[in-house]
């Protein structure tokens, strides 16, 4: 028994107890050992690396967790080696949780895509929320160069182009990605039926190849639906800077961009005029404008 074997084993043993028979130490925990001692028969390994799981730890702290390798020297010696792989367990359940909550999430997600390319920018794996964002099946897509979809993934305007160029033009994405560690850009994308939607794209390295130092040979991709937020947002700036009534710009985007004007230096604007129109009678045509934008609403209301 050496000291590492001791410190593993003393929080078991009863208070006053000493470690006389580690069969009946570990049967609170373990009780299939004996039988597995008891049934084998001749040279050889009885168990290996079985987990000893310890119980409820105190708050904040993860449960104890022993692993236990028993080998049978002859019929009367046997040799028994333990370690502490709690941390280990502990690591393993938080990364099988995360794997389990990404799965969810890029599964359940209607605004996601997730692909994973290879080191040529080929298409080797296509998510069910692909399927659903852009209309194309798993068997129409992997295999593919990410480029070659026409605008869809490529990121040309939601147009169908060049087959070459969009692959050279994605290709050059993978080249900075790799470089920087990341790429993101953000256009429209076409579905398999030729609809639209404004969508980000972002493409990461996801595993460097140890047989060419500094290249990567996989690329994670994903591609997120934003045409609802760029609706908002493009409606939200127009509320802010336009007169509800006439459209025109309000006072602050007016004040805005003339400062901005004024601000530049005169070798990039040579020339500024301001000109400033007063209307006669302009409460007749407000009252005017604004009759006709309340009736509107009206009629649209029944």
């Amino acid at each position: 028994l050496n000291p590492a074997f001791a410190c593993l084993t003393m929080p078991l043993l009863p208070p006053g107890g000493a470690m006389c028979n580690l069969l009946d130490v570990l049967e609170p925990w373990l009780p299939e050992l004996r039988g597995l001692m008891r049934d084998a028969r001749g040279r050889g390994t009885i168990c290996d690396g079985t987990r000893v799981h310890l119980g409820p730890a105190s708050p904040g702290q993860d449960p104890g967790v022993l692993s236990l390798t028993v080998v049978r020297m002859d019929a009367q010696r046997h040799m028994a080696v333990l370690s502490d792989v709690t941390r280990q367990v502990a690591h393993e359940r938080r990364l099988q949780e995360s794997e389990a909550w990404f799965a969810a999430v890029v599964q359940g997600a209607d605004d996601y895509a997730v692909l994973s390319l290879d080191a040529k920018g080929l298409v080797s794996g296509w998510n069910v929320s692909g399927e659903r964002m852009f209309g194309h099946a798993a068997e129409a897509v992997i295999g593919r160069h990410a480029g070659a979809l026409a605008g869809s993934l490529a990121g040309s305007g939601g147009r169908a182009g060049d087959a070459a160029a969009d692959a050279a033009a994605f290709d050059e994405r993978l080249r900075e990605a790799g470089r920087d560690g990341w790429h993101l850009d953000e256009g429209w994308r076409t579905r398999a039926d030729g609809s639209r939607f404004w969508g980000t794209c972002m493409v990461s390295p996801v595993e460097i190849d140890p047989g060419a130092p500094g290249a990567p040979s996989h690329f994670l991709m994903v591609v997120r639906d934003v045409t609802e937020r760029r609706h908002s947002a493009r409606e939200l700036r127009r509320a802010l800077s336009a007169d509800h009534l006439t459209g025109v710009l309000n006072r602050r985007a007016f004040l805005e961009r003339a400062e901005r004007k004024v601000s530049r230096r005169p070798e990039q604007e040579p020339s500024c005029c301001m000109a400033m129109v007063d209307v006669d009678h302009f409460k007749a045509v407000n009252d005017s404008l604004c009759l006709l934008y309340t009736s509107g609403r009206c009629r649209r209301r029944h």
